[in-house]
C-alpha cells in the first residue's frame, strides 16, 4: 500500500509542478520507470541497489497544491524531490551515451578535489552525483520561491492593504530581480558523507560545479527553463513587469 500511496503522491507532485511551470520532464521519466517506492521514515533517500526513491509523508504533504502558491514551505519539498529523482534519473539513464559522458567527466573533475574539512574527495562519483542533484534542486526550488514571492504580493495587492504595508511590501518586491540573480549564481554544489556507505555528516564540496555538469543539467534535467538571470525568466519578469506599470516605485 505505501508503494502506491507514494508513487500516486510523486505523480500528483509533478502535475503540481508542471502547471507552476517547473521542467518535469525528467521527473515523468523517472514516475514511467521500474523504479519503486516507499514512504522514507527519518529522510528523503533514493537507493540505488534497490532502485527505490524513499520520500517521507511531511515532504509529500508539503508539496500538496503547490502551484497555487498559497504556502513557503512547498520550496522544501520541491528542493528534496527534485534533489532524490535526480539520482534516480541518472540511476536509469546510466547506460545513455551522454550519461555515461558526463559522469566520466564528473569523476575526473572531482576526483581528489578539496572538502570543506580538508579532507580529499575519495568518491569522486558520488561527489559528482551530488553535485549534480543538489543543482537540479536548488534550481528548480528557487525558481518556485520567487514565483511565490511575487504570487504572494499579488494577493496582497488584490485585498487593498494599508498604504504603509503596501509601502513594505512594494519594498520587498523591488529586491526579487536581484536576490533572484544572487541564489542562482551559485555554484558550490554537492558533499560527500564522512563515513562510508552514505553514513556520517555532509562534507561540502569547495569546488564550484563544471560548465559541463551545469550545461548539462540545465539543458536535459532543467530543459532550459531556469536561466542564470532574472531577466531572461518570462514569466517571472511579466509578472515583475504588470506590478511595475501599476507602481513606479518598482522601477
Amino acid at each position: 500500500m505505501s508503494e502506491l500511496r507514494v508513487r500516486m503522491g510523486f505523480g500528483e507532485f509533478i502535475a503540481e509542478a508542471n502547471r507552476a511551470g517547473l521542467p518535469v520532464r525528467f521527473l515523468n521519466e523517472v514516475g514511467r520507470s521500474n523504479y519503486n517506492y516507499d514512504y522514507a521514515t527519518d529522510q528523503n533517500e533514493t537507493s540505488i541497489w534497490f532502485n527505490t526513491l524513499s520520500l517521507t509523508r511531511e515532504t509529500l504533504a508539503s508539496v500538496t497544491s503547490l502551484s497555487r502558491f498559497e504556502r513557503g514551505a512547498a520550496a522544501s519539498g520541491i528542493l528534496a524531490i527534485y534533489h532524490e529523482a535526480t539520482h534516480a534519473w541518472f540511476d536509469i539513464m546510466e547506460q545513455r551515451p551522454d550519461v555515461i559522458a558526463l559522469t566520466t567527466h564528473g569523476r575526473h573533475y572531482y576526483a581528489g578535489s578539496k572538502r570543506i574539512s580538508g579532507a580529499l574527495v575519495d568518491d569522486a562519483e558520488r561527489a559528482f552525483q551530488e553535485a549534480a542533484a543538489e543543482y537540479v534542486a536548488h534550481r528548480a526550488s528557487n525558481y518556485w520561491s520567487t514565483l511565490f514571492k511575487l504570487s504572494s504580493f499579488e494577493r496582497m495587492v488584490a485585498a487593498d492593504p494599508p498604504v504603509a504595508k503596501l509601502g513594505v511590501a512594494l519594498a520587498n518586491v523591488k529586491k526579487v530581480p536581484s536576490e533572484y540573480n544572487q541564489v542562482m549564481a551559485e555554484r558550490r554544489m554537492g558533499y560527500q558523507m564522512t563515513g562510508p556507505f552514505g553514513i556520517g555528516v555532509q562534507d561540502v564540496l569547495t569546488k564550484k560545479i563544471s560548465p559541463v555538469i551545469k550545461s548539462f543539467c540545465d539543458r536535459v534535467l532543467l530543459e532550459n527553463l531556469i536561466p542564470d538571470y532574472f531577466s531572461a525568466a518570462l514569466p517571472l519578469r511579466h509578472k515583475y513587469d504588470a506590478f511595475a506599470r501599476k507602481y513606479p516605485q518598482l522601477h
